[in-house]
């Protein structure tokens, strides 16, 4: 199982390792002209005790340049769990939801068509930008119909030349990972029969 496979690539890397690799990744993402330009960036706050790629120098570098930048918070209001989006305001200010993913507290909640630019996570991704989530399907329904930049940090060793899709999967415009930056195209035909799943 390809999720099953990057989990274990990720808890194979030390610390040192996943730190070093994680701010090579969040250097080269600090390069993009999309993140430079935006102003308002959903990103993520990454689960480090899961090896999830690091991003937070990246968000203290775009804070830095004046951004403003969104988290995601979900709402377990919805009738299915629905991603939401508030602003970061600090560390301290973040507490753990359900799953124990810190989120913005009591911040208010940001109309996604305010956006310019979405930092997505990823366990896995293909060549075409298509990703591999965590199987919630969160992300996908957040960005549907959403017309800006999404940029997906991801280990090179998660990168893969075309993965199994699902109708309703939203690609990525470009990945970054620890040595190249990857402009996908918008080529999202079906995946050819060597296609890994």
């Amino acid at each position: 199982m390809l999720r099953t496979a990057c989990r274990a690539h990720r808890e194979s890397l030390q610390p040192a390792e996943y730190t070093l690799r994680s701010r090579r990744i969040c250097a080269r993402a600090a390069d993009l002209d999309a993140l430079r330009k935006a102003q308002r960036i959903h990103a993520y706050w990454p689960t480090t005790d899961r090896r999830e790629v690091d991003v937070r120098p990246l968000i203290m570098f775009l804070r830095a340049l004046g951004k403003e930048i969104l988290l995601p918070v979900v709402d377990f209001a919805a009738a299915t769990p629905t991603l939401r989006c508030a602003p970061f305001l600090s560390e301290a200010s973040l507490k753990p939801n359900r799953w124990g993913i810190l989120e913005p507290a009591g911040g208010r909640i940001v109309d996604r068509s305010l956006i310019d630019a979405v930092i997505v996570p990823a366990l896995a991704a293909d060549q075409r930008g298509m990703r591999l989530g965590y199987g919630g399907g969160y992300y996908d329904a957040f960005l549907a119909d959403l017309e800006v930049v999404t940029v997906c940090p991801v280990f090179d060793a998660c990168v893969y030349n075309c993965l199994q899709v699902e109708p309703h999967d939203i690609p990525v415009s470009i990945l970054v990972t620890e040595t190249r930056t990857v402009r996908c195209g918008s080529d999202n035909a079906p995946p050819h029969p060597d296609t890994l799943s």
